[in-house]
């Protein structure tokens, strides 16, 4: 009796410890656009992969308040507009208050556009990929005080609720021609009412980012997967030229494998709905791994 006793106070104590030790170890992401890329940018000490710092006195005394540990840029598509390019970045903190961290960053918003928590790796917070339902009604004609204008009216009011400052078409000519936009907003909820506007909205869908996987420029990869999740066939853009690219279910069996992308993309669209896991290998050996989902 002792004994069983003893035993139940152990586990209390032990449960104790470990709520408590992995609740204050969890790791949180976050996300951020800089004002000026230039300007809070990560500083590299002569290596690869995630940097503890930025270029920006303030920025760095938010990092290490918060125990930031890791910081880089993200690269969202190749057609990324050249005031976005660069400034989009990812981060990491160790039991941090991830809440207090996003408030404190888009509280610095002389360097700071605007910061989110990463809710889905790979997923851009702040853009979406959207599709019309008809191609001659929703298109943009300019744009007032910042805010993108199309030439319709209801679309217009909600870029106008969100801050859409971005929206220009893409993969133009192709069966899967859409728009790209981006917007100083939590994409989630622009997302929800754009949905709802069924008349003149197809279909949206989240944004990939990818990451560098290298400190110099001229080595820096990025890729986009549109749309992700998809009903038809992807649409892939990569910077570099590809050694192989290649599908594996999600038991990690391969099931398909290419050296072209054109083939690839044609071969989605006898995917069965599921997740799948492509994988990426250019010529000058880096390696990347995402996610696809067909619906």
């Amino acid at each position: 009796m002792l004994k069983i006793l003893f035993m139940k106070h152990l586990y209390f104590f032990l449960g104790l410890f470990f709520i408590n030790y992995f609740g204050f170890a969890q790791y949180h992401q976050f996300q951020l656009v800089l004002v000026d890329s230039n300007v809070g940018s990560e500083v590299y000490l002569g290596c690869a992969g995630c940097s503890q710092e930025s270029n920006d006195e303030g920025l760095n005394n938010i990092f290490q308040n918060h125990n930031v540990t890791c910081y880089q840029t993200a690269y969202v598509y190749s057609d990324t507009p050249n005031d976005l390019y660069g400034s989009i970045h990812i981060g990491g903190c160790d039991g941090c208050n991830i809440a207090q961290l996003v408030q404190d960053l888009n509280n610095y918003d002389s360097v700071i556009m605007i910061a989110s928590e990463d809710y889905e790796e790979y997923s851009f917070n702040h853009g979406l990929n959207l599709t019309l339902v008809d191609d001659t009604i929703g298109t943009p004609i300019g744009e007032n005080n910042g805010v993108v204008t199309t030439n319709n009216t209801n679309l217009n009011q909600i870029f106008t609720n969100f801050n859409v400052s971005y929206y220009t078409i893409a993969n133009a000519g192709t069966s899967y021609e859409n728009y790209e936009l981006f917007c100083n907003c939590d994409a989630t909820l622009l997302k929800q009412e754009l949905d709802m506007l069924s008349t003149i909205v197809l279909s949206t869908d989240y944004m990939s980012m990818g990451v560098v996987l290298s400190t110099e420029e001229s080595q820096m990869t990025h890729v986009s997967i549109h749309p992700n999740p998809f009903k038809d066939k992807i649409s892939i853009k990569i910077n570099k030229a590809i050694e192989s690219i290649e599908i594996y279910d999600i038991l990690g069996k391969s099931i398909y494998k290419s050296s072209s992308v054109s083939e690839l993309e044609n071969y989605s669209s006898t995917l069965k709905s599921g997740v799948y896991l492509l994988k990426i290998t250019t010529k000058d050996g880096n390696t990347m791994t995402k996610k696809l989902i067909k619906s």
